[in-house]
């Protein structure tokens, strides 16, 4: 691997040391975003929040979590001020290293004072594109070259000049000491509880990424076993998510994941509940009946008794949910959260429309915002009017990742029977016009639960939509997609076009073995 990174950037070539332009996009997008925070900047460690503001890429599961440059960084988080001392350090740095190799006598202190300088140049011009400041076994090496800087410079100045020490009386050294020592043991405590947390969070990220396999790999999602084994699934994510939060309260985003772990868990619940009605409906009875209720904990009894206990995962929901944009006012999900369970704190109806906006102008390119948005829209739509609907499903396509998209088309689907799976396929096909991949997911459902005489036009556009998007590409990629809508013809009962499909495949990747193997059958 690194013969391979000194091959990239020995060529000489900004195409192949910054593949895909990826951190030249961060770059473009923190220097659009200094803009807006000139004078103070967003906060010590907000970059990961700020940034999908800025951000106007499409959506692929990842996260920019630093700027893959440390100045443009500290520029954004810190604004004029952070920027200013930054530059007043990086001018004592090299003052110190050129001042003392000139001054000095010593062959023995030029070469100390050269190592030291060559090691804190390798340090900022990684830092231009790499995030190496914030790593902290590398930024310790840099602080403790600077000291040594200083001091070498010192060592330096002649007899005649010597460099004026500040000295403290007893009584005031020890007042420092003491000082110093109240401020270092507070700095660990807070380092070490957040470090604990992140274990209980990790682990509750490891069991949420076992229950997404366990949901692939499920052929009935609506049996007793399967929910009963999500509900213990989720108690078990719940118990690591509260001990992260008991150690490091002010963790705005395990505050979020817990808001959601509630959320699902009351999903659960209600499944099987005696009064299954989902929330939307839920929400919008108690809107409709707020008037007849002389107090919230009046209408929560109702609540309780209406549908059951576990009503009581809504609040602690709702309570995670505010507590964690108190402390990150930029997490789009929550203010998402806030529209459907906002209703509890005697929310207006139009309060979900307010909350609706302020997640899309602080998450632009969320698909979990937009998806939200849409399902808000299908549930007031009116006289048949899909166009709201229909402008917001297309955010989600533009917006979300895989996994959102799927989730969010093959919502409909589990509520339609059968014989309808076949026309709400066609109508996603020919009004959203999903990529290849999208469809492909939504091909899988519609077998499961569809005839091939209902799929029929459906396995028109997956396969057109694959053969249009493999003629763009070349490759391994475009035979895979060759592949693919040769599978769909041969599903189609259409041998003529799979093996014309596969021609193509064979084409683009001659040494695939299984497309040669599938054009001989």
């Amino acid at each position: 691997k690194v013969s391979n990174r000194l091959g990239d950037l020995s060529s000489g070539s900004i195409e192949q040391v910054d593949q895909l332009a990826a951190r030249r996009t961060i770059w473009t997008n923190t220097l659009a975003a200094i803009s807006d925070f000139s004078l103070l900047g967003s906060g010590v460690g907000s970059f990961r929040e700020v940034y999908p503001v800025y951000d106007e890429s499409p959506a692929n599961g990842t996260f920019a979590s630093h700027a893959e440059n440390g100045p443009l960084q500290i520029a954004l988080e810190t604004g004029a001020f952070g920027t200013v001392l930054l530059a007043c350090g990086i001018g004592f740095c090299a003052f110190w290293c050129v001042a003392g190799i000139r001054s000095s006598r010593s062959v023995r202190l030029q070469s100390c004072l050269g190592a030291i300088a060559a090691s804190l140049a390798a340090s900022l011009v990684h830092s231009m594109v790499d995030f190496v400041w914030y790593v902290p076994g590398c930024m310790a090496v840099a602080a403790v070259f600077a000291g040594l800087a200083c001091r070498a410079w010192q060592l330096t100045r002649p007899a005649d000049r010597p460099v004026r020490v500040w000295r403290l009386s007893p009584t005031a050294a020890v007042a420092v000491a003491i000082l110093v020592a109240v401020m270092s043991i507070g700095m660990v405590h807070n380092r070490f509880r957040a470090g604990i947390a992140e274990h209980f969070l990790e682990r509750s990220r490891i069991a949420i990424r076992d229950g997404a396999k366990r949901l692939s790999a499920s052929q009935d999602l609506a049996s007793a076993e399967y929910r009963q084994s999500q509900v213990e699934l989720q108690k078990e994510i719940l118990a690591d998510l509260d001990r992260a939060v008991a150690w490091h309260p002010e963790h705005a985003r395990a505050r979020m994941e817990l808001a959601e772990c509630h959320l699902r868990l009351f999903d659960l619940h209600q499944f099987k509940a005696a009064n299954p009605m989902p929330l939307s409906q839920i929400r919008d009875a108690a809107i409709a009946s707020q008037e007849y209720f002389a107090s919230r904990k009046e209408r929560d009894e109702w609540m309780r008794r209406a549908f059951g206990d576990h009503c009581e995962h809504l609040h602690l929901a709702l309570r995670h949910a505010r507590r964690a944009l108190r402390g990150s006012p930029l997490l789009g999900e929550g203010y998402v959260f806030l529209a459907g369970i906002g209703f509890l704190d005697r929310a207006k109806p139009e309060s979900k429309w307010a909350y609706l906006d302020q997640a899309i102008r602080v998450r632009p390119r969320d698909g979990q915002v937009w998806a939200a948005a849409a399902r808000e829209t299908l549930e007031s739509v009116n006289a048949g009017d899909l166009g709201p609907w229909l402008r917001f499903a297309r955010k989600v396509l533009e917006s979300g990742t895989r996994g959102q998209k799927v989730e969010f088309f093959e919502g409909p689907l589990r509520h339609v029977p059968p014989e309808g799976v076949g026309p709400v396929l066609d109508f996603y096909a020919a009004e959203l016009q999903p990529d290849a991949a999208t469809l492909g997911s939504l091909y899988a459902i519609g077998r499961k639960r569809g005839s091939a005489e209902q799929l029929a036009r459906f396995q028109t556009h997956y396969a057109a939509a694959a053969e249009s998007e493999a003629a763009r590409t070349d490759g391994r990629e475009a035979s895979r997609l060759w592949s693919t809508a040769a599978a769909v013809h041969v599903d189609r009962g259409d041998p003529i076009e799979a093996i014309r499909c596969l021609r193509h495949a064979n084409t683009q990747d001659a040494s695939n073995t299984s497309t040669r193997f599938r054009l001989a059958c």
